[in-house]
């Protein structure tokens, strides 16, 4: 379990930093559509992988019980 923990961490920090380029990049460009969409896919992703590390948590919680 160690190995997916530490992935899901990296999936979610390198997804955090994609989101906040993202955010710095549409705002340079007055969040125009192209700077929002990849704004709104860095979104997702973030998302994506903080339902992964809670997926992990629940999983951990339910084996400490």
């Amino acid at each position: 379990m160690e190995n997916r923990q530490l992935n899901a961490l990296r999936n979610w920090a390198a997804a955090s930093h994609q989101y906040f380029e993202a955010f710095s990049k549409a705002r340079e460009a007055g969040f125009n559509a192209e700077s929002c969409s990849a704004y709104r896919e860095a979104a997702r992703q973030v998302d994506d992988a903080k339902q992964e590390l809670d997926a992990i948590v629940a999983l951990l919680e339910q084996h400490a019980s």
